[in-house]
């Protein structure tokens, strides 16, 4: 869920974070990608990725970030949610990777009608909950002085301390 790479861009412009991989289905996303990332090696198809090979290749990430398909979420689809017709939910996809890869962080980004329909932000949230500290956000386009409004919902997630959960006032970076 790649897109043509805004999460990639935003974390290279930290100077901390590479990208290893993408996961991308559409074509002209590919060529967008391939001329701004061409060592970088994209995976078309992600209930085709292997995350026992990938740990093999990569190692485990540190972030694994996504905005994983929209369209039977959004207003201007059938809005299906979980049951759309042409099996584009593929956030039960994207949550076997993380549970899988078990990353520290994970950013999803998503319309908001992921928010309204059954199956979408609940379940995301319950999905990572079990091992993540979770948070969501609706932060329009222009709330960070882009000249449209394009609203989204965010997802962030912090993997929990393994073994006991309670805070012990100090953190691990």
């Amino acid at each position: 869920f790649s897109g043509i790479g805004g999460f990639a861009l935003a974390a290279r412009r930290t100077g901390k974070i590479k990208t290893v991989s993408f996961c991308e289905f559409d074509p002209y996303c590919h060529t967008i990608l391939n001329k701004h990332w061409p060592e970088v090696p994209i995976i078309h198809d992600i209930r085709q990725l292997d995350t026992t090979r990938f740990i093999q290749e990569h190692g485990r990430p540190w972030i694994i970030t996504g905005g994983f398909p929209c369209q039977p979420w959004s207003v201007a689809g059938k809005r299906e949610g979980h049951k759309d017709s042409k099996n584009r939910d593929l956030w039960p996809e994207m949550f076997r990777v993380i549970s899988d890869l078990q990353p520290k962080f994970v950013l999803g980004e998503n319309v908001p009608g992921f928010i309204n329909l059954p199956m979408g932000i609940e379940r995301t949230c319950s999905d990572l909950e079990k091992e993540y500290e979770v948070a969501t956000f609706n932060i329009p386009a222009c709330a960070v002085t882009l000249a449209h409004e394009r609203k989204r919902v965010w997802i962030i997630a912090k993997r929990k301390p393994m073994g006991n959960t309670q805070h012990s006032g100090s953190s691990t970076p």
